[in-house]
């Protein structure tokens, strides 16, 4: 309660032009989610591999609330300038800036090969399934504005009820609602939550690039947050005694503060001396801010890949009645969301080599993805070849595979669907 009040007056402050230390309102993961964690960087290999060079493109949407006093507190150039800025984060282009005396311009970020556009909306308010535009001036943008006083500053309460009645789209859409949380300057979900209709990011709207956050006005706030929506923990994540599940970003005691203007803050800091490496203190993942943030590591951009393919991606698939679908790529104790284009029933077959697997078929709609009645999902366990079909519903939505299997290892595991 006490680190609360202080933030809140740190963030009262903020009107006066003081910097305040950043906070991000994800906690440190549950034991749950490092095993989901665990189960990602084991099992998602063979996903990075196939998919390496793919690139993925996240459509987004974003509300923003207005009162009697801010309706123009965020423009249509600055939400736009905020979407260019988080695509150049996940760029290798990010770097720090060469002005800056501790510089180092060869060690910049990775490429990551994922990009952000807007999605589009239809006329009848629904989202254009694959389909998204560069620019927010185009027509069915998805982004909003209204008048929602209540929704201007959000606690856990409000915000749900925000949530529940605005999000749009499946767990592939990045949903941004530009709204003060109490106790933080933003924060996000994990792409393994189990409530979807909670899903996305939530930010104060003075963080947005160009705003009046002190300190936060390049807009780094977001890429924060889409990290760890794309399945990454803060890299002090554990301190010294464990890590944030990836390799290549060494592990930290306690969250940095600030580009080396603090006391005790150095930026050569090493807080795990008997570890390898230094801090991570230009790492987007850590708590150092806006000045300091510039890079992804590559075992970073593995996690978010394989988080994207395994917990978020929703693939297009057109199926001709009688002719089977390509393979579809699954790991054991994975899920994924399809577009099947079919006016026909689907019968989906999953077959393993060795191991016992289930096969978990269910439709769900726009616009959290909830689930049908049970006459249109189906399942199966126990054998090592499974087969199960769905009737299909009479407005187009998605299908939902899973696979499950016991801890015996999987082999060859693959899934085929086909129009009946």
């Amino acid at each position: 309660m006490k680190n609360r009040l202080l933030l809140l007056a740190l963030l009262a402050a903020s009107t006066k032009g003081q910097v305040v230390p950043f906070s991000c309102g994800v906690g440190h993961a549950t034991s749950e989610q490092l095993q989901e964690l665990s189960a990602l960087t084991a099992d998602g290999s063979s996903i990075i591999a196939s998919n390496s060079n793919e690139v993925i493109t996240v459509p987004v949407c974003s509300y923003i609330f207005n009162g009697r006093h801010n309706d123009d507190e965020i423009t249509d150039q600055m939400l736009q300038d905020q979407l260019d800025y988080l695509n150049q984060g996940f760029t290798a282009a990010s770097c720090c800036d060469v002005s800056d005396s501790w510089c180092n311009p060869v060690d910049c970020s990775v490429e990551t090969n994922i990009q952000f556009a807007w999605a589009v909306v239809t006329p009848k308010g629904t989202l254009a399934e694959g389909h998204t535009t560069p620019n927010i001036q185009d027509e069915g943008a998805c982004s909003f504005r209204l008048f929602r006083p209540l929704w201007i500053r959000t606690n856990s309460v409000n915000g749900f009820f925000m949530k529940r009645l605005l999000r749009k789209g499946g767990p592939n859409v990045l949903n941004i609602y530009w709204s003060n949380p109490l106790g933080s300057i933003a924060y996000a979900t994990f792409p393994t939550s189990s409530k979807r209709k909670h899903d996305g990011v939530v930010i104060n709207p003075a963080a947005v690039t160009g705003g009046d956050l002190p300190g936060y006005g390049r807009g780094s706030t977001l890429i924060h947050e889409v990290g760890h929506w794309l399945g990454l923990l803060h890299t002090f994540q554990g301190s010294c005694e464990s890590s944030d599940g990836i390799d290549d970003t060494p592990m930290e005691y306690a969250p940095f503060r600030g580009c080396g203007e603090l006391p005790g803050y150095p930026l050569d800091r090493d807080s795990c001396p008997n570890n390898p490496g230094t801090d991570p203190v230009h790492n987007f993942m850590d708590y150092s801010g806006d000045l300091c943030w510039y890079k992804f590591t590559a075992g970073q951009m593995a996690v978010m890949r394989a988080s994207w393919f395994k917990y978020r991606a929703i693939n297009t698939i057109v199926l001709q009645e009688g002719q089977p679908s390509e393979a579809i790529t699954l790991v054991a104790r994975g899920r994924q969301l399809y577009s099947l284009i079919t006016s026909n029933a689907i019968r989906c077959t999953a077959s393993a080599t060795e191991g016992d697997i289930g096969l978990y078929l269910q439709w769900r709609h726009e616009p959290r993805y909830i689930a049908f009645p049970f006459i249109n999902s189906c399942s199966t366990h126990g054998l090592p070849d499974q087969s199960c079909t769905v009737r299909r519903p009479r407005q187009q939505e998605v299908l939902y595979i899973g696979v499950k299997s016991s801890f015996v290892p999987v082999t060859d595991l693959t899934v085929t669907c086909v129009a009946v």
